[in-house]
């Protein structure tokens, strides 16, 4: 593996832990209030909102390790750049899909509890 693989690799590692981060920034406000309100009990808010984090930590630490670099030394610049982007789409499939399994497993989480409180 020639160093230009390893800098791409490690680019498209900042990328995912960056776009983890992202989401994580910009969900977890709302995400916050909602579990208060429904679940009443702040270790069970804690605990909600670091299992999404590593969810997704581990998301996108699992397909971007996955990935293979394997261009060769002599390509086009071009060939790296569509490499990430390749990496970076199926980081964001992937939390696309956790993302849904995480709001249906909430979504039954605060119907059950708004039953049991009302």
């Amino acid at each position: 593996m020639n160093w230009y693989n390893l800098v791409g690799y490690g680019i498209q590692l900042v990328i995912a832990l960056g776009v983890t981060l992202g989401v994580y920034a910009m969900l977890r406000p709302s995400l916050r209030e909602l579990l208060a309100e429904v679940i009443r009990l702040p270790a069970a808010t804690v605990f909600y909102l670091r299992s999404l984090l590593l969810l997704l930590f581990l998301v996108a630490l699992g397909e971007t390790v996955g990935d293979k670099w394997e261009v060769a030394a002599d390509a086009a610049f071009m060939e790296y750049v569509w490499n990430v982007a390749h990496a970076a789409g199926q980081v964001f499939k992937n939390f696309l899909w956790t993302f849904i399994l995480y709001l249906v497993q909430i979504t039954i989480l605060t119907a059950v509890l708004r039953r049991r409180h009302e």
